[in-house]
């Protein structure tokens, strides 16, 4: 799926207005938390990304012939999670030197791939944390621990790489206070 508009990406440093695609590089569903809106019934579990080589063709084809300055990747997993893949896959979009943002898992945002994304032309990354709960986010099944997300937004602001992140408000860990 492809829709054109222009979208302003605000970061610390300075603030880029863009000719902005939104790109889906992999419809994927990699586990099952229990609050999230996709239907097992209509995905299967699993990441299938698309071959780098691909995603490079494709954004290069935007540029070339619609002037496409940047991208929103909207696949749930922008970077894939396995290491191997996730190089190849950075080193692409590097390669087309557009910008970009997307969002993806704590678990893999090491501070080498944070840097192969900064210097792939990433802006921003979201992280789907959810809770500062570990309690919570075992209730919810969501397969991650908080000091994990800790040092994956440590590892992307050290990149200079604008970190967002997805909390659910008023999730019940348990704790009464």
């Amino acid at each position: 799926m492809v829709s054109k508009s222009t979208i302003v990406y605000l970061t610390a440093k300075h603030v880029l207005f863009l000719k902005v695609i939104q790109f889906s590089g992999s419809p994927q569903l990699p586990y099952h938390c229990y609050f999230c809106e996709m239907q097992l019934d209509q995905y299967e579990l699993g990441i299938r990304h698309r071959e780098p080589i691909l995603v490079e063709e494709e954004v290069e084809y935007l540029k070339r012939d619609y002037g496409i300055e940047g991208i929103s990747l909207l696949d749930e997993i922008g970077i894939p999670l396995n290491r191997k893949k996730a190089i190849l896959y950075l080193e692409a979009l590097g390669r087309t030197n557009i910008k970009w943002r997307a969002q993806c898992r704590v678990d893999n945002v090491t501070s080498e791939l944070a840097k192969l994304a900064q210097d792939a032309g990433c802006v921003t990354m979201a992280l789907g944390v959810e809770s500062a709960s570990q309690q919570a986010l075992d209730i919810i099944n969501k397969k991650i621990e908080v000091d994990k997300a800790r040092e994956s937004i440590h590892n992307l602001k050290k990149s200079g790489i604008e970190t967002r992140i997805y909390m659910i408000c008023g999730l019940n860990s348990g704790v009464h206070v």
